[in-house]
């Protein structure tokens, strides 16, 4: 993310043999006040500036300083090099390293910062740029890491406004964020090397507000997040259903690695739906508490397309909705009754088949629900009962086989889970015992029946 704030002063490069003046002047502390003392050539002191509690200083006796002076750090060293004109700083200024290698080089007329100004790190590479006028930082500055990628800052009255970006050593865009008055404020993107936006952000006063939402090389959209007072408040995502398939049925693929006891306490099947299809099709039934949203809702996506559309009646949906892939095909319809989901929720490919079935009443499943493959054959079906999985559950791989079969109640699961081999006519590879609604001992089968682990728990 482009830094919120920058402070463009800047610094570092190799130091030129220089010619120094006689003149130096070196900090001093006496009591509370903070005094810089001038010396000629021989040591003496020709002049004393005190430094004001504001920041600004005064002579406070003492001949007008004309020329350059070194100012040197408690080592001896020279910390900085300032051109002089009637006591103020005009000119070309340097501040250096303590190896003596410079590290900024400034401009000041008549006491006050103005024209360009760069900072260098210690190897000599730029570091930084920008242009001061009137002691304010004002237009373009840069900023300069050292693996070549660098920032391209905006600034208005010492403050950064308007666009900024990062770019990667070759030019590419990598990022561009909005500012106004040192703090973000609009859009804020990302992007691919292709040039494709990979994510946008808006946000206000600082804070995320709003969508945040990410996109493939191609322009679709993938996810989505809610932002309210820069807290995420709902994440939406999409996957391509055809990819990622991880075994002849990712239904058990995904289920294998769910077997923990929370996972089977609260998931469920639902839970493995989304997960083999790689899409998050019933998010619509998560919604922004308002009473200000009253008559038809629609979103859409980057495309163009709608996403989801249905009816508010005083902040609660109410009525058919439906969502809908980036392509245009209706991918859910859910019912709504008081704000409540009641009745059947359908889910459906992207190529159109009916992949799941979900009964609820008063916003809670209740009832058989089913997955199914896309030629209609079951995939899953479980009974809920007041939103947890009870009886008996089976899900089956796409020839038909049994994959999977446990009991569950009120959300626990009871006795033995068992998963069955692929192609091999219904042969256990996995047997999961619980007590209480814990796990207590798992095996684990070869495809000639013979145990090849046990684990106790």
């Amino acid at each position: 993310m482009i830094k919120k704030t920058a402070v463009i002063l800047i610094a570092l490069a190799l130091c030129p043999a220089m010619s120094f003046a006689v003149m130096s002047r070196k900090k001093v502390v006496s009591g509370n006040d903070v005094f810089y003392i001038y010396y000629d050539e021989k040591g003496t002191e020709t002049a004393k500036e005190k430094i004001l509690k504001n920041g600004d200083s005064e002579f406070v006796y003492g001949f007008k300083i004309n020329g350059e002076v070194k100012e040197l750090a408690n080592d001896g060293s020279i910390a900085y090099m300032w051109s002089y004109k009637d006591s103020k700083k005009d000119g070309p200024c340097y501040r250096f390293y303590p190896s003596g290698k410079k590290m900024q080089e400034f401009n000041y007329k008549n006491g006050v910062l103005n024209g360009e100004s760069s900072k260098y790190y210690e190897n000599g590479n730029l570091a930084e740029t920008a242009v001061f006028v009137n002691g304010k930082i004002e237009g373009e500055s840069k900023s300069f890491l050292e693996n070549g990628n660098y920032y391209k800052y905006s600034y208005k009255n010492n403050k950064l406004n308007g666009v900024s970006y990062l770019y990667d050593s070759q030019n590419r865009l990598l990022e561009s964020s909005t500012y106004k008055d040192n703090i973000l404020n609009g859009s804020s993107k990302k992007y691919y090397l292709s040039g494709a936006v990979k994510s946008e952000t808006e946000y206000v006063g600082g804070k995320a507000e709003g969508y945040a939402r990410h996109y493939d090389e191609r322009g679709m959209e993938v996810s989505a997040s809610l932002y309210k007072n820069d807290k995420e408040i709902n994440k939406i995502q999409h996957y391509d259903d055809e990819k990622n398939d991880s075994s002849n049925n990712p239904a058990k693929a995904s289920f294998a690695k769910n077997t923990g006891q929370e996972a089977l306490r609260w998931q469920g099947p639902a839970h493995i739906h989304l997960s083999d299809t790689k899409r998050m099709i019933n998010e619509i039934k998560f919604f922004v508490k308002s009473p200000d949203l009253n008559g038809v809702y629609k979103t859409y996506y980057k495309n163009g397309k709608p996403r989801y559309e249905g009816r508010f009646s005083k902040g609660q949906p109410e009525g058919v909705f439906k969502a809908y892939s980036p392509e245009g095909g209706v991918v859910s319809v859910d019912n709504y009754s008081g704000g409540r989901l009641n009745g059947t929720s359908k889910l459906y490919y992207i190529s159109g088949e009916k992949l799941a079935e979900y009964r609820y009443k008063n916003g809670i499943l209740e009832g058989v629900s089913s997955v199914y493959n896309k030629n209609g054959s079951v995939l899953s079906q479980v009974n809920y009962r007041n939103g947890l999985m009870h009886g008996t559950i089976k899900n089956f791989y796409d020839n038909k086989e049994l994959c999977f079969e446990g009991y569950f109640s009120n959300g626990e699961p009871v006795g033995q889970i068992r998963y069955y081999s692929y192609g091999h006519g219904n042969k256990l590879q996995y047997l999961i015992e619980f007590n209480k609604g814990r796990m207590v001992k798992s095996t684990a089968f070869s495809t000639d029946g013979f145990v090849q682990y046990e684990t106790l728990y």
